[in-house]
């Protein structure tokens, strides 16, 4: 049986995208409940308005910083009045994929609820930072992260 170029760089492709889809699985499998949650608290001394949540994985005895940075529109973004950015640190994997846009999902409401995710190939995580109001009227946002798995 002979090869050709393109049957060569078939293979090389799907064995490549196996092994990305494993590394992927490996490195999310601190991962185990259905969705974690945090508060995050406005980090002070920043010209950007910034926000930090740690969260707790059960896997591996360690956190996840997530970093949401509001910054205002630009040109041509009049319907929204605030571009909200996320990135998530402590996994090395998820690191690698930067930062990702968090949508506004009502932006009628004074403080909106937010939505983004990122796309790992074998696996999405969903983002939701939700407005909460406690006893003091301290207006913290609550994020919860979702790790959703594909079957294959």
């Amino acid at each position: 049986m002979t090869f050709t170029h393109r049957d060569i760089d078939d293979l090389r492709r799907r064995s490549s995208e196996q092994v990305r889809q494993t590394f992927v699985g490996l490195a999310l499998s601190g991962l185990r409940r259905p969705a974690y949650s945090g508060v995050f608290l406005r980090r002070a001394g920043t010209k950007i308005p910034t926000y930090i949540c740690d969260l707790i994985l059960d896997g591996h005895q360690r956190n996840l910083t997530i970093r949401l940075k509001m910054q205002p529109c630009g040109v041509g973004q009049e319907n929204t009045r605030h571009r909200y950015m996320a990135t998530i640190q402590g996994q090395r994997l998820l690191s690698e994929y930067g930062p990702f846009d968090l949508i506004e999902a009502n932006p009628k409401n004074e403080r909106a609820r937010l939505q983004g995710s990122m796309n790992l190939g074998a696996a999405q995580l969903l983002m939701t930072v939700l407005p909460h109001c406690n006893a003091q009227c301290f207006n913290p946002w609550i994020c919860v992260l979702e790790p959703l798995r594909s079957d294959s």
